[in-house]
């Protein structure tokens, strides 16, 4: 976690989130860690994660994966 102070001394948190992409399974295909950010955890998903999964899909040769804390 990362804590930034802008020029107003505003505190601004900063933390990466990691996203484990699995099969339909449960297996663990890979992990996903993102950017600092302060978008939660949810909307990092929504914004960075979910557009690769049908991407990450493809590659495995599945219909569909999905990401999980």
């Amino acid at each position: 976690m990362y804590i930034i102070s802008n020029i107003n001394q505003e505190e601004v948190i900063m933390k990466k989130h990691t996203y484990h992409i699995l099969d339909g399974e449960g297996y663990v295909l890979l992990t996903i860690v993102s950017q600092n950010t302060n978008r939660s955890f949810d909307d990092e998903a929504e914004f960075s994660v979910s557009p690769l999964l049908p991407v990450i899909a493809k590659q495995y040769g599945l219909d569909n994966v999905f990401w999980s804390e």
